[in-house]
């Protein structure tokens, strides 16, 4: 039976092909809402199952076992990812009036916030809260990009002496598995590549959530197959007190300091600045993660923290959502008065 006239209605009615009117079940309702919660939260809920999966069956998706998971996923999946990031770097626009004030954004929230490399998340919290859209896709862009040359910089820096780090080996790879997809993905916009992600968005969306999940699937395989996670109880309750405390911190920190009168920025700046330069990405992050430490036995607890924070920042970004709106509408009028 095929229904039509627009599905459930008000009433939770449908309508078949012969105009009679049909009420569907408790359950096929209650199958529904489940369907359309999990297709809203397709990668959060599959984070919990591809770790479940590599608990459950360790062997299945590690390295150089049956599936071969490291050739597929980490490599030609990391390749895929990035080479539709550079389809949609490209796709990002500003007005060439405003460049020279964005550049200098730009600027002030890499240097003052050097850790944190951002994600499409920053652009949806500042939109919902009334910030300046075109800043936040300013860092957005630049910052990834920059990102991938800091991150094996930064890792050096801080580790060097304790984990080991081949530094030009560490480059190579990076250019040959990130740098190079970025840049054909960029060539592909020019042949049509453009116009495919457009009509295919969703699809494309998709394919890098099952690619992501895979990597962390792959990586707790290889752990849970070893010794384990490495992560003890109490280090992982550690995680949870200290990772939201410090999310707070920074965006607090980041507001104040965007706020003072040295940067001239207006409130709608100030909400973009404070979002750009606090969120951390995953999309961009656990392919870097899995491309610099490959073949480490503890990249799954290195993973761990950056999993953590994915949904942790969303839900406290959104708790701040109101506040910050109110912040910007108060700036607009105030504006109103003086002119």
């Amino acid at each position: 039976m095929q229904l039509r006239g627009g599905g459930i209605g008000t009433a939770g009615a449908t309508t078949n092909d012969n105009g009679e009117t049909t009420n569907p079940t408790a359950l096929s309702i209650l199958a529904q809402q489940w369907c359309q919660f999990a297709s809203k939260n397709f990668f959060l809920l599959g984070m919990f199952v591809a770790v479940g999966l590599a608990r459950a069956f360790p062997l299945l998706g590690r390295s150089g076992g049956v599936l071969r998971a490291e050739l597929f996923i980490g490599k030609f999946g990391v390749a895929c990812i990035f080479l539709l990031s550079g389809l949609v770097i490209g796709a990002v626009r500003v007005e060439a009036s405003s460049f020279q004030s964005q550049t200098q954004h730009i600027r002030l929230t890499d240097h003052l916030w050097p850790l944190a490399s951002l994600v499409n998340m920053c652009v949806i919290l500042t939109t919902a809260a009334g910030g300046s859209v075109a800043t936040a896709l300013w860092n957005a862009v630049i910052s990834n990009l920059a990102g991938i040359f800091v991150t094996p910089i930064l890792l050096l820096r801080f580790f060097g002496k304790y984990i080991q780090l081949p530094f030009i080996d560490m480059i190579v790879k990076l250019c040959s598995q990130v740098l190079l997809p970025v840049a054909a993905g960029q060539t592909l916009r020019h042949f049509g590549g453009k116009e495919i992600y457009k009509k295919n968005a969703k699809f494309f969306k998709r394919l890098q959530e099952v690619i992501l999940l895979g990597i962390v699937w792959n990586a707790f395989c290889n752990t849970f197959a070893g010794s384990g996670l490495g992560l003890e109880l109490r280090h992982a309750l550690t995680l949870s007190i200290l990772i939201p405390a410090m999310h707070l911190l920074s965006l607090g920190v980041l507001f104040r300091t965007f706020s003072l009168p040295i940067f001239k920025f207006t409130r709608r700046e100030v909400v973009a600045a404070m979002f750009t330069a606090s969120q951390k990405t995953l999309a961009f992050g656990l392919p870097l993660i899995n491309t610099i430490f490959e073949g480490a036995p503890n990249v799954a607890a290195y993973c761990t923290p950056l999993m953590f924070v994915h949904p942790l920042q969303l839900i406290l970004g959104s708790l701040c959502v109101p506040r910050l709106s109110k912040y910007v509408e108060e700036g607009d009028e105030e504006a109103k008065i003086v002119t």
